[in-house]
């Protein structure tokens, strides 16, 4: 390993932990200023949106950010206390001296420990989230709910970490076996899903004879694709997942639109074209192979993530650098390299990693623009933005770096500014 001096490295953590802290401050601060100078709602968005939703969500994204600069303070400060006073050793050794458990149990229970502890000094901050912030917004559950997530998470984090003990106890060659069985995995599930036909679990009906089921077969003949049925789904609630998509092999495919789509006797939903226009959206990602290219983007994220937290975590000069000399004890070495040790690494990987996100999004809407079809597809996403109640208005800046694609008011920019025609 390379030889590292343990209190520059220690002042390189720090540094890095307090880099990353500043420069998120900075991201929400544009968008806390974006949030306050734009008080009236953009006229593109007054179909789809009410002032008195848009007012609402304003004021929840101010008060939302003003909490987030107070917790990120509170985080920042917490892990620069566990690190220069070494907080972390002095919470092994009081796990460290049941020797007569099982090493798995001892990491485990040393993780659920100390956790726990964070979890209760965050409390304050956590009820005043939970009782301030998100109960009036209406969920008078929200509190169970939250309760509830921590408990099963504490349970599964257990599960999953006396697992990866147990993985690390074997050895190199197991851990790079992991590695290697995580990119089949996500290759399987990335390619294979869109042939699994997930829609058989729902409730589908054929798409009717008419002008609409036409003309989305006649693009799919100028396009080549391989449109065999158009299904309607029908929910009964808000979509929580996307409103068009397709499945089947290269041979035969089949589209599914959600019935939120089709015009109403009460006047919602999307009309002919622009429904066309979400399928010619739809049909781009198979056109461009997107879902390939977007699991080879989650392989070389994996593999520079795994790559990062194996040469550390096996770097002896870590551990020292946290204060412990003797032991090395496996989750805490896990805790601390995924923690404090690649946290701005993690953000840099994480920020590349939605450019690949974002990119695929911009080179859907050219598609669709160039088509002749750019005008019906701003309609139609403005239409679809009824469906969330969440602030529309976003710093370009702050966007880039938390959200996997643009802004309803950056799209609708960039499909208007772009007049090419389609090829």
């Amino acid at each position: 390993m390379i030889p590292l001096d343990i209190v520059g490295l220690k002042h390189i953590v720090l540094l890095s932990i307090w880099i990353d802290y500043l420069w998120e401050q900075y991201l929400c601060a544009r968008q806390y200023q974006k949030s306050v100078v734009v008080v009236e709602q953009p006229i593109i968005l007054k179909s789809a949106m009410t002032k008195k939703a848009y007012d609402k969500a304003r004021t929840y994204m101010l008060k939302r950010k003003r909490f987030t600069f107070v917790k990120d303070f509170v985080h920042v400060i917490t892990s620069s206390i566990i690190i220069v006073y070494e907080i972390l050793p002095m919470s092994w050794a009081h796990v460290a001296s049941f020797t007569h458990l099982d090493e798995t149990l001892r990491n485990s229970i040393w993780y659920l420990a100390f956790t726990t502890c964070l979890s209760i000094l965050y409390l304050p901050l956590t009820i005043y989230e939970v009782f301030v912030i998100e109960y009036r917004r209406g969920d008078e559950f929200l509190a169970w709910h939250k309760l509830k997530t921590f408990i099963w998470s504490q349970i599964i984090l257990m599960i999953i970490s006396s697992a990866l003990v147990m993985v690390i106890q074997r050895g190199d060659e197991v851990l790079i076996q992991l590695w290697i069985t995580l990119c089949v995995i996500i290759f399987l599930v990335g390619t294979l899903y869109p042939l699994l036909a997930p829609s058989k679990f729902r409730q589908l009906t054929r798409l009717p004879e008419g002008s609409l089921r036409t003309k989305i077969f006649n693009l799919a003949s100028d396009l080549h694709f391989p449109l065999k049925e158009i299904f309607i789904e029908e929910r009964f609630k808000r979509p929580s997942c996307q409103i068009i998509y397709f499945y089947g092999d290269s041979i035969t495919k089949n589209i599914v639109l959600c019935d939120q789509l089709i015009a109403k006797d009460e006047g919602d939903g999307c009309s002919d074209e622009e429904i066309l226009a979400l399928v010619a959206y739809e049909f781009s990602h198979w056109y461009y192979n997107q879902a390939f290219k977007y699991v080879v983007a989650l392989e070389v994220n994996l593999t520079f993530y795994f790559g990062a937290f194996y040469f550390l975590f096996k770097n002896p000069q870590i551990y020292q650098t946290f204060g412990f000399v003797e032991e090395r004890p496996i989750l805490v070495g896990v805790y601390v390299v995924l923690k404090y040790a690649m946290g701005f690494y993690s953000t840099i990987l994480s920020f590349l990693f939605l450019q690949v996100s974002r990119y695929f999004i911009k080179q859907n809407d050219r598609f669709v623009t160039r088509m002749g079809k750019g005008e019906e597809l701003v309609r139609a996403l403005v239409r679809l933005e009824k469906m969330n109640s969440a602030f529309p208005v976003y710093d370009w800046l702050y966007s880039a770096w938390h959200h996997d694609k643009p802004g309803l008011i950056e799209r609708i920019a960039n499909i208007r500014n772009d007049d090419f025609k389609f090829e």
